[in-house]
């Protein structure tokens, strides 16, 4: 489980959107802004020992 993920960063645009499916918005909708778009790996710097750990933990609860 540890080493088996790509992290990637994701430059993209965000909305807001309502929470109430009732909600319209009143006013005409704008264009896009301009924004950054691509894909970036990222060196994800996790504690291993931790997890491992973790995993030894949750084991022993289970086979208790």
């Amino acid at each position: 489980m540890i080493g088996d993920l790509e992290v990637l960063q994701i430059k993209t645009y965000r909305y807001i959107y309502p929470l109430c499916k009732h909600f319209r918005f009143i006013k005409p909708e704008k264009p896009y802004p301009q924004y950054e778009k691509g894909i970036e790996p990222v060196e994800w710097n996790r504690d291993k020992r931790k997890i491992k750990e973790n995993i030894i933990m949750l084991l022993d609860k289970v086979a208790a």
